[in-house]
C-alpha cells in the first residue's frame, strides 16, 4: 500500500535528477570565455578600485541581483541594474574605467568591459 507523501518524494527525486543533469551538462561548456569573464571581473575588483554591474531580464535578473548581493556581502563593489540601463554610460558610471558589466541571459552569459 502506498504511503502518504510517496508522490512528493518521487517528484523531489525527479526534480533533483533534472537539476543535477543540467549542472553536469555545463561542465562540457566551460571554455576560454569563462576564464576571460573571470579575468575581467578579477581585474575590475583587484585593489577594490572597480565595480561590477550585474544585469539580466526575468529569472536572469533575479540571479543577477543575487550575484550582486553576494559580491556586496563579501565587500566587493557591485550592483545590479536593469538591462535598459546597465549598458548606458550614465547609469552606474558603466562607461567609466574600472567598471565591468556582467550580462546574464537564459542561454549564455557574457562579461564585457
Amino acid at each position: 500500500m502506498p504511503r502518504r507523501g510517496d508522490g512528493a518524494l518521487a517528484l523531489a527525486r525527479q526534480v533533483l535528477t533534472i537539476e543535477a543533469d543540467a549542472v553536469r551538462a555545463l561542465i562540457g561548456r566551460l571554455d576560454g570565455r569563462f576564464l576571460e569573464a573571470l579575468r575581467l571581473i578579477q581585474a575590475c575588483l583587484d585593489g577594490h578600485r572597480g565595480r561590477v554591474i550585474v544585469s539580466g531580464i526575468g529569472k536572469s535578473g533575479h540571479i543577477a541581483r543575487k550575484i550582486a548581493s553576494t559580491m556586496a556581502s563579501t565587500l566587493r563593489a557591485s550592483s545590479s541594474a536593469p538591462p535598459s540601463g546597465a549598458l548606458m554610460p550614465v547609469r552606474e558610471g558603466v562607461g567609466r574605467r574600472g567598471r565591468t558589466t556582467l550580462a546574464i541571459a537564459g542561454k549564455y552569459s557574457a562579461a564585457c568591459q
